[in-house]
């Protein structure tokens, strides 16, 4: 009896051990016809490529030593294995994200200056707060001051002041939008233990980012909410406190990342909301306000100017009284009617040319971009036949903003 177990034993240690082998000569040989056509045999998860990329650049020591265990495991690995494909996610990751890549600061304050005013009309104390805070970050050579927070109504300029910051720094930029999130591990990453675990929102953006200093805007931070899931809003305390994010955690990496190079700023429509720990954390508060009439009708005069395109007085103050207190309708408004100009009029822009453009429901006309379109369709769907006036073309729009 001892003998047949013994004989079923080695027969199947053999039938596999034939199987793996012949796996291996197929594999094997398929690499070699591959290679023979020109074809790409490895890609950027082949051993050899990622063994010689950790040597080729300045990979953190701790990052060479977790990516050759790595591999070692790989290579431990049955072809083909669940396993092995989430080693290959995890080393695609790990070997992508910026760990030495940087821009180079332009900390020229004329030249911010000079770009905030290029790209906003207005908005003087925001600017100003912003010039105060780039002017300590160049005496100083750290981002250790607190973190900048723009907070107002919707469409007020908030994200396009981050974008304008990155600009005039020479900073590549990336925004996190984080409304209604309810989950700690959106912000910290999903353990490696579970399927389809990923990095967390912050390794994430630093990866398409590319560079360790990148200006990151967390879109939103006052419609973060907690569940059973944990507390993002406690999760975010790590990344914006200077003395912690210096080794920042991300349960998926597994290997501590150095944030202190980030300008980090936060967006939000209401202060109040934003849990007192993290607001905290914000120690450089900027309200942003709807504009005047008066403000957003010179904004109509400035962009007409920048189109090249005509637009009296009366025709600019329409404009101005019907853009909802933000610029960008404003801007929107000016394009849409200019082509409305030049095909029915001399191209100037008039009050009565402005009238009867936002009368008109043939969308075709009114050179709109794909969100435009789909926004004023389901308008005239909903309208039951009735006109859709510029009021409440301009909340629709608004809420885009």
């Amino acid at each position: 009896k001892e003998a047949l177990i013994e004989k079923n034993i080695s027969e199947s240690v053999r039938e596999s051990t034939e199987k793996s082998q012949k796996e291996y000569f197929l594999r094997e040989k398929l690499k070699a016809i591959k290679k023979e056509l020109g074809e790409d045999v490895g890609g950027n998860n082949d051993p050899d490529q990622i063994l010689a990329k950790l040597e080729k650049f300045p990979y953190p020591e701790n990052i060479k030593a977790k990516v050759k265990s790595e591999l070692k495991k790989f290579d431990m690995m049955p072809s083909g294995s669940l396993e092995g494909a989430l080693i290959q996610s995890y080393l695609d990751v790990l070997m992508n994200i910026p760990w030495w890549q940087k821009t180079e600061d332009n900390d020229d304050l004329k030249n911010v200056e000079k770009i905030l005013d290029e790209d906003h009309y207005g908005l003087e104390e925001p600017k100003k707060r912003i010039v105060e805070y780039l002017a300590v970050k160049k005496l100083t050579g750290n981002l250790k001051s607190p973190i900048l927070c723009f907070f107002g109504p919707p469409g007020t300029g908030k994200t396009s002041l981050g974008k304008s910051i990155a600009r005039a720094l020479g900073r590549k930029f990336f925004k996190a939008s984080l409304g209604g999130i309810s989950d700690e591990a959106e912000i910290r990453g999903h353990r490696r233990t579970y399927v389809g675990s990923l990095p967390g929102r912050i390794i994430q953006g630093m990866r398409k980012a590319g560079v360790t200093n990148p200006v990151f805007l967390l879109d939103e931070v006052d419609k973060l909410a907690s569940s059973y899931k944990g507390d993002p809003a406690s999760a975010l305390l790590e990344v914006l406190d200077p003395e912690q994010n210096t080794a920042f955690n991300d349960n998926y990496l597994e290997e501590p990342y150095d944030l202190r190079n980030v300008l980090f700023i936060a967006t939000a429509n209401y202060l109040e909301n934003i849990p007192a720990p993290l607001r905290d954390r914000f120690g450089i508060i900027s309200k942003l306000e709807y504009y005047e009439d008066s403000e957003l009708e010179m904004i109509a005069n400035r962009t007409a100017k920048v189109l090249n395109v005509k637009i009296d007085k009366e025709g600019a103050k329409e404009i101005g009284m019907r853009s909802r207190g933000t610029p960008r309708i404003a801007n929107r408004l000016v394009k849409r009617i200019r082509d409305f100009a030049e095909v029915k009029y001399d191209g100037t822009i008039t009050k009565k040319v402005a009238d009867e453009t936002l009368d008109v429901l043939d969308i075709d006309k009114l050179g709109l971009d794909e969100n435009d379109r789909r926004y004023l369709q389901v308008l005239i769907n909903n309208s039951n036949g009735k006109g859709v006036g510029i009021e409440t073309i301009a909340v629709t729009l608004g809420e885009d903003a």
